[in-house]
């Protein structure tokens, strides 16, 4: 779970790992980084 306070730069750090290690296919990334971005306005 994030903490409270945790920076973009971090979560897409963190989702761009998951990614490479295969977790997490393109599309989940997209989704979750424009979702986040969403709740950050």
């Amino acid at each position: 779970m994030l903490e409270d306070g945790f920076t973009s730069v971090k979560y897409s750090a963190i989702v761009g790992n998951l990614r490479d290690k295969g977790y997490l296919d393109d599309a989940d990334v997209e989704r979750l980084l424009k979702n986040y971005l969403a709740t950050q306005r």
